[in-house]
C-alpha cells in the first residue's frame, strides 16, 4: 500500500472515529435528558395529585420508548442524533437484549460503541501511521 493512500486511510478512520464516538455520546446524552424529563413530569404528577406515576395500564412509564416517538416528540436534529446512535450501537444489541432496564440497554450500547469506535478504530488509525513512517 502507498504511503499515500495508508495516510489518506488513518485520516479517514480518525474521523470516522471521532464522528462516531460523538454521535454515540451526544446520543447517550439525549437519553438521559429525555429519561430525566419524564421522571421530572411524573413526579410532578403525584405530588400535584393528578397522577399516580404508572401508565395507563398500570405499569410505570418509561418515558418515549421508541424511536418514531421519540423522533416525533423532539426536533428533526435529535431524531437523528437517537437514529444514528441506535444504528451504531445496534451491533451490541443482542448482548442486552434479554435486559428489560433501558438504562442498562443505553448504558452498556454506549460503552461498548465508544470501545469500538473510540478505541479500536483509533487503534487501527495508529496502526496506518506507524506503517506509513516506517
Amino acid at each position: 500500500m502507498s504511503r499515500g493512500l495508508s495516510s489518506f486511510l488513518a485520516r479517514l478512520l480518525g474521523l470516522a472515529s471521532t464522528i462516531c464516538s460523538l454521535l454515540v455520546i451526544a446520543g447517550f446524552i439525549l437519553f438521559v435528558v429525555n429519561q430525566s424529563k419524564a421522571a421530572s413530569a411524573r413526579q410532578q404528577a403525584v405530588l400535584n395529585g393528578t397522577g399516580d406515576g404508572t401508565g395507563s395500564n398500570g405499569t410505570a412509564q418509561r418515558g418515549a420508548a421508541s424511536t418514531g416517538a421519540e423522533a416525533e416528540e423532539h426536533g428533526a436534529l435529535q431524531g437523528a442524533i437517537h437514529s444514528a446512535a441506535k444504528a451504531l450501537r445496534s451491533p451490541f444489541a443482542s448482548l442486552t437484549s434479554s435486559s428489560h432496564s433501558r438504562w442498562t440497554v443505553e448504558i452498556v450500547g454506549t460503552l461498548l460503541a465508544l470501545l469500538l469506535y473510540g478505541f479500536i478504530l483509533r487503534y487501527l488509525m495508529r496502526m496506518l501511521t506507524m506503517r506509513v513512517r516506517t
